[in-house]
């Protein structure tokens, strides 16, 4: 049994309470089941001088810290300083893989665990009735091309989601609605919230969901639009795919061009608001919940995926320059509506995007979550930093950027995701980003161009046809 008290003082004569809250705060302890004995004393409690947290304050700092057990059902009741007791269904270990995105990282990572035979087929998730229909036409499999090599694999079961707000049409297929325990998210970043929407009622405190985009600060969008109770909230894996992919032809095949590993880190919380302070450290660390460490686990087992656990210090120092790339690069080809090549021939670009990477390496070196990593100090980032945004800029030659692609068909861009990121961290931390807010408004002021013109231009309403 754990008893929780407040701070004790030397034995006197107890004043008279001052009001009902007072007393309650004198009167009673907090006690939780654990397995932990964390206070014990025979001393006479006594209220605090002036304390600016309240009761219901205190316990949900306590409750929030209880260790990760198979089953949790201890919560505080919203409004009032009394606990309510709520069972939540206890997690169990499950190999079942759900993949949302049909992009080259989606049909990439699908193949992968279709080919792992000691975990159930995994799930392709389908948000449109067209792609549900093509899935069916091909055969229900997936292709990937290595040299001259070809392996197909049919170890997929594609499931239709159905889309939100619509009225189900009768040759749509039926729709499963079982909880999601692991979910691996490739879609663009500019798409996760309104991915996940038709399926957020499938995720709960029982889901581990693995994020695999270029840009940053979407799982705290999705805490926030999504999952605002900690005790339902899912847990969340952030991934960085590095092997080089290529588009074949057909919509369910995907080309391997270089194999590299896939890296992955447990999120935890910067510090961004979502948390409040702690009264009491987390045990175990994140790292140990059993959730994400068991779908880590599943994921890093996959011999062809090349799956690589990282501390977040060390996942981020693999990310940051991609991200920064993104962040910078795009933006440029996007408002000079121009391929890669023509930046590196253009000396205002490139003193723009300099200007862009310095204040990147002035707020990734502020980051609380790498201030023990010698490679995020300032001197060293920003040589480090700009020689791998442009060697990433020469190894792209003619290609597109698909921030560019994306605005001139007026998509949704990850722009919020990879400049935005920058820009909203930077604010925090109290750092200049004047170029990079310059940035972020040239581009969004080209996207809201470019959308009115295909607004004016076409009107229709098509869910046969998905970015994703």
């Amino acid at each position: 049994m754990l008893e929780i008290a407040t701070p004790l003082r030397e034995p006197q004569a107890e004043p008279a309470p001052e009001n009902e809250a007072s007393a309650t705060i004198a009167e009673s302890t907090v006690t939780l089941t654990s397995s932990t004995t964390l206070a014990s004393t025979p001393n006479k409690l006594q209220p605090p001088p002036e304390d600016t947290q309240t009761t219901e304050t205190i316990r949900r700092n306590l409750i929030q810290e209880i260790p990760e057990t198979e089953e949790r059902d201890l919560r505080v009741k919203e409004g009032e300083g009394t606990t309510e007791r709520k069972r939540l269904v206890p997690w169990e270990p499950s190999d079942q893989i759900h993949v949302l995105g049909n992009d080259l990282p989606g049909r990439y990572i699908t193949h992968m665990l279709a080919g792992c035979q000691s975990i159930p087929p995994v799930r392709y998730l389908l948000p449109s009735h067209q792609l549900w229909k093509d899935w069916v036409a091909c055969g229900g499999k997936s292709t990937l091309h290595r040299g001259n090599q070809s392996t197909t694999n049919t170890r997929v079961v594609g499931e239709f989601i159905r889309p939100v707000n619509r009225p189900p049409k009768p040759y749509w297929p039926d729709t499963n609605e079982e909880v999601i325990h692991n979910l691996v998210v490739t879609v663009p970043a500019g798409l996760v919230l309104k991915s996940l929407e038709p399926i957020v009622h499938r995720l709960d405190h029982r889901s581990a969901i693995c994020l695999v985009q270029d840009g940053l600060g979407i799982v705290e969008d999705i805490i926030q639009a999504y999952f605002p109770d900690q005790f339902t909230r899912p847990t969340f894996i952030l991934g960085q795919m590095t092997t080089r992919l290529r588009h074949p032809g057909s919509q369910f095949s995907v080309a391997e061009l270089h194999q590299r590993p896939l890296y992955l880190s447990i999120y935890t919380p910067h510090g961004r608001g979502l948390t409040t302070p702690n009264l009491i450290k987390h045990h175990p660390p994140p790292e140990r919940v059993l959730r994400q460490t068991h779908f880590l686990g599943l994921l890093t087992a996959m011999p062809g995926l090349i799956g690589q656990g990282e501390s977040m210090s060390n996942f981020l120092h693999r990310k940051i320059p991609t991200t920064a790339f993104r962040a910078v690069v795009d933006p440029v080809t996007t408002i000079l509506d121009c391929t890669y090549d023509r930046i590196q021939s253009n000396k205002y670009a490139r003193e723009l995007i300099d200007n862009c990477i310095a204040e990147i390496c002035d707020v990734v070196s502020r980051f609380p979550e790498c201030r023990d990593l010698p490679a995020f100090r300032r001197l060293y980032l920003g040589t480090s930093l700009r020689r791998e945004v442009y060697h990433m800029l020469h190894g792209q030659k003619t290609a597109d950027s698909a921030m560019r692609s994306r605005t001139s068909r007026g998509w949704e861009t990850d722009i919020d995701y990879l400049t935005g990121y920058f820009v909203q961290r930077g604010r925090a931390l109290k750092v200049s980003v004047s170029a990079l807010e310059t940035l972020l408004l040239a581009v969004k002021s080209r996207q809201t161009l470019v959308r009115s013109q295909w607004d004016k231009g076409i009107s229709f309403e098509d869910d046969t046809k998905s970015p994703l």
